[in-house]
Formats: structure tokens, sequence, C-alpha cells
């Protein structure tokens, strides 16, 4: 992003319960991370490589994604306004461990039907089997992610010309062009294909106008299409001369050397290794956002440190920010939806008049994501450290110290305790455990900020005991020995249907109702008499009869 400007001042600062002491050898690190592999290591690591940003006068879209159908877009701002439009686009690089990568044109043009709408696309693919080549399709979605399930998508034509040959580093023209109705052209380089999809054997009609928040008109990166659970990939693109609408003149030529918010819908953000450190940078216009690389596994970590280093930051009203950030339980009793209730501890770098300055926050998370104004509130801001400098490496600390009921915020050595937080409840709604950067304060559209931010030699200092290393720590374990990490709870009474005896809480065991054919999900039969002899399902259980047979000792007379 590469802008440096006198830096913005913040807060009213509340101190509140401090005490000081020394972090030095209090804790033995656990995991490390030093940044010196070339990618980032998704064995440590829970959010791997995403990149969008303008570099040497083209648009750079990179993304790394593995065990998940992932995007990175580069939506236009007028999306109602878009019917067709053109790129020039070079796929850079590629790694592939069992997925589709893809650069593309990609949108959202039409409903053809009450329940479902029409997305087109061309572009270059990667395939499974180590090929590079250029396609086009059209598909029938019936939702907003139109994703590989038969429920979410169904593909109406898909084609890879045997002609629409690509090599790594080739730039091709690609272009879509929509009719109003039905009919999409495609080009690649020197080639045209027409799709009416009316006329397709599943035909797609025209039934009306698609809502623009659906229409995801972009410049795109994906993975998909993996072939196993924990399949994906890396794919790096770029795209330049975009037109737009069969226009002479270029929409956008990326010469700008920055992303244009008055032409595009997202901006900035860089999560990359860059000389050996973790580079995180954002951009954001008229609302907040963050760009945070979670640990894999977060819900365990409470304890962690790191260098960081802010390179640059920019911004009118919004505050740009680099962070240590943890949701670490929920308080259990405030009200809302989202992430109401998760209590939130951060370690930051943020403009501090002229400088820059080190702060500790503890935050309760109020509705949503927890990130837009009025979604939180700050229970306590803590100064660290003044007058720090841009482009000087700081060492932060952040553990939830939870048998004090604090967290410790680091700076250099010296650590800062909080105040005695909210009682725990229970595990946060949303687990967030990381580095990154962030932009917050923005509340109108005229407001922005931009941070660029270096983080290196990252140490897990604690870890929440995992007894049954399902990712869930034990102290929010419904079932602490036994491995259940989507914690399945149908009778919600708190413990798990991995470890339950009794599911439903009807007084018999789970399998003492499966073995005599008796529902362990249902608690009225615990009432029925089977066999009619007299005595209930439960009684049966308590007096070690069979609940099917009505004589269960043979001596002729019924077990009642």
């Amino acid at each position: 992003m590469g802008r440096r400007i006198p830096i913005i001042g913040f807060l009213l600062i509340v101190m509140v319960g401090l005490s000081l002491l020394m972090v030095k050898d209090s804790y033995a690190p656990i995991v490390d991370d030093d940044f010196s592999a070339s990618m980032i290591d998704r064995s440590k690591w829970r959010d791997l490589e995403l990149v969008r940003r303008i570099k040497n006068g083209v648009f750079e879209s990179e993304l790394t994604a593995y065990g998940s159908w992932t995007n990175n877009s580069l939506p236009f701002v007028d999306q109602s306004g878009v019917t067709s439009f053109q790129a020039d686009v070079t796929v850079k690089e590629v790694v592939n461990n069992g997925a589709w990568l893809r650069a593309r044109l990609n949108g959202n043009f039409y409903n053809d039907s009450p329940i479902s709408y029409i997305n087109a696309q061309i572009g270059i693919k990667h395939t499974q089997d180590g090929r590079l080549v250029g396609y086009y399709g059209v598909v029938r979605c019936f939702d907003q992610e139109c994703g590989p399930s038969p429920s979410s998508s169904q593909t109406l034509v898909w084609e890879e010309p045997s002609d629409w040959t690509v090599n790594l580093g080739d730039t091709k023209t690609l272009s879509m062009v929509w009719n109003g109705s039905t009919q999409f052209t495609f080009k690649f380089g020197g080639n045209t294909v027409v799709v009416d999809a009316a006329t397709l054997p599943d035909p797609a009609p025209y039934f009306g106008p698609i809502e623009p928040q659906y229409m995801g008109k972009s410049l795109q990166t994906r993975v998909s299409h993996l072939t196993t659970e924990t399949g994906g990939g890396f794919i790096s693109a770029t795209f330049d001369n975009v037109y737009v609408n069969e226009s002479e003149s270029p929409y956008d030529d990326f010469e700008s050397g920055q992303i244009n918010p008055a032409l595009w819908n997202n901006w900035e953000i860089e999560r990359m290794i860059t000389e050996g450190t973790l580079e995180s940078a954002i951009v954001r216009y008229g609302s907040n956002g963050g760009n945070t690389m979670n640990f894999l596994g977060p819900s365990c970590v409470s304890g962690f440190a790191a260098d960081v280093r802010v390179m640059d930051v920019d911004g009118n009203g919004g505050v740009p920010n680099a962070r240590l950030v943890g949701s670490f339980y929920n308080d259990g009793v405030t009200p809302g939806t989202g992430r109401a209730g998760d209590i939130v501890g951060v370690v930051q770098l943020m403009p501090d008049g002229s400088n820059l300055g080190a702060y500790g926050y503890v935050v309760r998370c109020l509705s949503g994501d927890c990130n837009l104004p009025g979604e939180s509130r700050i229970l306590q801001q803590i100064p660290l450290a003044q007058s720090l400098q841009l482009d000087q490496p700081y060492r932060l600390t952040l553990v939830w110290d939870r048998s004090h009921d604090q967290f410790v915020f680091g700076y250099g050595n010296t650590t800062v305790t909080s105040m005695a937080l909210p009682a725990v409840q229970g595990p946060p709604k949303t687990p967030l455990r990381g580095i990154g950067t962030r932009i917050a304060g923005l509340s109108s559209g005229d407001q922005w900020g931009s941070i660029a931010a270096r983080f290196d030699n990252v140490v897990v200092l604690s870890m929440e005991p995992d007894t049954d290393g399902d990712g869930v720590p034990d102290i929010f374990d419904n079932c602490p020995n036994t491995y259940n990490p989507g914690q399945e709870d149908s009778d919600h009474d708190g413990i798990g249907d991995a470890c339950a005896n009794d599911d439903d809480n009807d007084g018999m065991p789970d399998d003492w109702e499966l073995a005599h054919e008796l529902n362990p999900h249902d608690p009225a039969d615990a009432a029925l008499d089977t066999d009619h002899d007299g005595l209930t399902n439960l009684q049966e259980y308590l007096h070690g009869t069979d609940p099917r047979n009505a004589d269960s000792d043979g001596d002729g007379f019924n077990d009642g």
C-alpha cells in the first residue's frame, strides 16, 4: 500500500486494576513459527494466503484454501449496470493438491424461477490432473453459496474446448456478454461461443431480474471441487485491461496503484509470507473489517506472542491496528444475536498522535459479527507503551489467565493484567484466536483506513487441556474423554451424544433401550408398558426384567 502519513489519534484511556509483572520466561513456548517457509504453514494456521492488490500496473489475486470451496473476489460497484465485461487474465503460479484452481470472470445474471438464478463464467482452470485449460459454463444456483451439492447448484453447460490451450504465464483476453435475456456470448482469445440458456436440454427461461446483492459480477480466483476432505491448493493470477458493456474505453487498467473504491466493491488485502515474515495488510472504506490469520484449532490456544511491525498506516476517520486477538469464552448472560456474549482480548499497535501506541483491550460482543459500530462494547482499555515508531518490531503478548479470571497483555518484557473478567459460562460462539490487521472506527462512506504490518516469531505460550484431542478444550467439551468435535447434544442436557448414557433423560440407558428396541431419543417411552405385563418400560429396567416379555423369568406369572 506504500503510504505513510502522520498517524491519527484515538480513544479515551480507561485504566482499571493494573498490575505489573515480568513476562520473560513466564511461559514455555509450545508452537512457534518464524515464517521461514515460502508459504503459510497449514499445519499451524487455519487461514492461508489471500492477496488482493494492484502491483506493477495489474490486479493481483492469490488464494490458498484447503478443506473448503473458497473465492477471492473483486466485485464491480454497479452490479445492475454491468451486462458484459472483459479482462486480460494470466495464471502465474499454482500448487494443486486435489482441487480445481480457477481464475475467472464470474457473475449471476437473472432468475429462471422463483427459487433459482443463472450463473455464467469464463476462465482458466488448473485441473486435478495438472493441465491448464480454458473453459466456460452456465450454472443454475439454488442458494447464494451455489456450492457442490445438488440442492445448491446444477450445471447446465460446462465446456473445456480442446483448442482453448493455456500455459502458465500466458495472457488470454476473456469476455462474457449477456443480452439481457437468456443468451451469453463467451470469448476466449480469438474463439467465440454463444449459449442460449433457454434452449438447453434443461432450459433456463428468463423469469425475472436478480437482486443486485446476489449478482456477484467480479474478477475472481477460486479453489473448488476438492477430491478429498482435506484437498485444496494455491493459485496466483493477474487481471488487467478491464472493459465493461463493450465500451471502447477501459473501465480500469489498474495504473492508479490502488483499487478504486468508485469502481470496485472490495479492496486491498494481503496475507502472505514476505522476506521471512507474515505480511498482513488491509484497506477498508465505509465499514470496519479485519484480516486475521487464526491458529489451526484456535479453541485450545490460551496464550501467544509475536513480534509486530507496522510498516504503513493511513486513513480518514478510521483506526487501523495490527493485533493479537482472541475470542476466548462466552459470558452466557448478554442478550442478542450472533456473537453476543463473547469476551474478546486484544493487544495491538495503533495510531497514537503522530506515533504508535501499544494497548490492551477487553471487549464484550453485543450482536452480529462483533464488527460494526454498536455490535461491541469496550470494557477496558489499557495503555502499554507510547511514542512507538513505524517500521520497528515490538513484542506483544496476549494470555487468557483463566485461573485468575483475567487477561495478561504484554509489551516487550513487561505485562499488565486486566480487570476481573465476566464469569465464564461457555465456549465462544466464534472461536477466534490469531494475528492480523484491522480497520475499526468507520461509520460512514467517506471514512477509510489502511494498514500494512509484518508479524514474526510467533509462539503459542499456553494451551487449554484437550484430553480427547477433538479441538474443544476440556473446560467446554460436553464429552471431555470422547472425541466429538461437533459437540452434538440432541437433548440439550450438557452431555454430548457421543458419551451420554441416557440421551433422552428418561432413566433408561441408551444401550439398554437399543437392546430392547426402544427409542433412546424419546423420553415418552419410559411410561409405556410395551409387553402389557403391568410394568412400565422404566420399571422393567429398574427391576431387571424384559420390557418385551411379559414373563421374563418364565414362572408362569406376569412380571407386574
